[in-house]
């Protein structure tokens, strides 16, 4: 991958730094959670840091482009310490202790807004999405708070086989804590004899999926028999 980053600082005033700066990569691998997305695009930034709080604003200003790996290959797991692991012995337990004494403390307060001019587009062999991001992070201590929303405007997505095309997109952040925001997602799909949809709705944690038709086919274990195998008709 290539990266290239151009910007300034001002600390004259420390009280009230300020920086610029400018990222354009191509072909950048990044980890993201357990999986390498490559990254392709343009982004700009700026911030000023008002008393203990720095305020920044990100901008994508040329089409963001995520690629996803097939999810039929390999992903990539994290070889970091576990969460779920106990350490038994002296040195890993100071570790241990030493993260949770950095979540406490949690660092500077920011305020980041970040928007996108133009498309974000996330793609892999599984789907495509073209995207909107409108969104408010603010960090506090060890708190983090969501504001905003992510829209899917259009795109497709593969389930068994077949594409589905992407009806609406939301995933809505109203400031959750813990974080778990809204959805409210349609795909459909035009089988021979029959338009099937698939709704997503409710709080991340605890998704709610229900199927429907324009047949009016209301039986969702005969609809779900149709998405994971029938012919619909």
């Amino acid at each position: 991958g290539k990266v290239e980053l151009s910007g300034t600082i001002n600390l004259r005033r420390p009280a009230q730094a300020r920086f610029t700066a400018m990222l354009a990569a191509t072909k950048l691998p990044i980890e993201a959670g357990k999986q390498l997305v490559s990254i392709d695009g343009k982004v700009s930034a700026s911030g000023v840091l008002r008393g203990t709080m720095w305020d920044v604003d990100v901008r994508i200003e040329r089409g963001l482009g995520v690629r996803r790996p097939s999810q039929k290959g390999m992903q990539l797991h994290d070889s970091g310490p576990l969460d779920d692991v106990e350490f038994v012995d002296a040195a890993g337990a100071a570790q241990a202790a030493a993260r949770e004494e950095l979540k406490k403390a949690g660092g500077p307060a920011m305020r980041l807004r970040i928007a996108s001019q133009e498309l974000v587009q996330v793609h892999s062999d599984e789907l495509r999405l073209d995207m909107r991001v409108q969104l408010v992070m603010t960090q506090v201590g060890g708190t983090n708070v969501i504001d905003g929303n992510i829209e899917a405007t259009r795109g497709w997505i593969d389930i068994v086989g077949r594409r589905y095309t992407i009806e609406r997109g939301w995933v809505i952040f109203a400031g959750e804590i813990p974080l778990d925001p809204r959805l409210d997602i349609r795909a459909s799909h035009q089988f021979p004899s029959t338009l099937l949809y698939i709704d997503v709705q409710g709080r991340m944690s605890k998704p709610q999926v229900a199927f429907s038709s324009d047949s009016g086919v209301t039986d969702q274990s005969q609809l779900l028999s149709l998405i994971l195998g029938g012919e619909g008709g």
